[in-house]
């Protein structure tokens, strides 16, 4: 569920910040309407000046804080990048 921060275009999800860009061509669907875009994405395409691809593109939260978008705190890598790092190079067994 969405929790309501002091604007319509802007809820919590998770943790992280969303914002309504309903003409985004990543937006999702939350709480039934799709046009949210999690705020820290939006900093780094912004950074970067371009739209960052969904599924080979993930963007770190240095400080591990979710709601500090500045784009100090932002780091761009692949999801397997981030995955060792959230696991801190642990590598997971699969059966």
């Amino acid at each position: 569920m969405l929790n309501q921060t002091n604007s319509r275009n802007k809820q919590i999800k998770k943790g992280y910040i969303m914002v309504w860009q309903p003409q985004h061509p990543n937006a999702v669907t939350y709480a039934g309407e799709k046009g949210w875009v999690r705020e820290h994405r939006l900093v780094m395409e912004k950074h970067l000046g371009r739209y960052l691809n969904q599924v080979f593109e993930v963007v770190h939260h240095i400080n591990g804080d979710r709601t500090d978008n500045r784009i100090e705190n932002l780091k761009l890598m692949s999801p397997e990048e981030h995955t060792a790092l959230e696991s801190g190079g642990r590598k997971w067994k699969t059966k």
